[in-house]
């Protein structure tokens, strides 16, 4: 009876460690997107707060110029646009380096979860072989060879 108990035994296991690994593969999947959605509403709530600053500070210059007695062409022309152009390609950057780590999260998630469901389904292998070793005892046959 003993043989029995543990084949059912192993046989539990096996399919725990199945449910533990499609589990543990949905939690990390589901944490890598979350990951992935406040990494790209931060940048979102960044890219806003950068607008305001550049309005700001533009007209910043545009007000240095004009308590200056001076109009807005020539070389304070150029340095306002090439400030905007050089803020706006900043802003660009960032934009493009959070898509980057927004999908290097949602893949992490997906890598730790097929991890997780291959140990799993690992372990369930091993609780397998386990019970395939204790049923001949079971049954009264001698297992294979060795």
């Amino acid at each position: 009876m003993t043989d029995w108990v543990s084949v059912g035994i192993s046989a539990v296991g096996a399919l725990s460690s199945i449910a533990g690994g499609l589990g543990g593969k949905s939690a990390a999947e589901e944490a890598g997107e979350k990951q992935a959605d406040i990494i790209r509403k931060t940048e979102a709530e960044n890219q806003r707060r950068r607008q305001l600053d550049l309005a700001q500070k533009l007209g910043g210059i545009t007000g240095a110029v004009a308590a200056s007695n001076l109009r807005m062409s020539g070389s304070s022309q150029r340095y306002k646009s090439g400030f905007e152009s050089q803020y706006r390609s900043e802003m660009s950057w960032d934009k493009q380096k959070a898509r980057i780590e927004s999908r290097m999260a949602e893949k992490t998630g997906a890598l730790a979860g097929q991890s997780a469901m291959y140990s799993g389904l690992g372990s369930a292998a091993g609780f397998a072989g386990q019970a395939i070793s204790a049923a001949p005892k079971y049954l009264g046959s001698k297992p294979g060879p060795g």
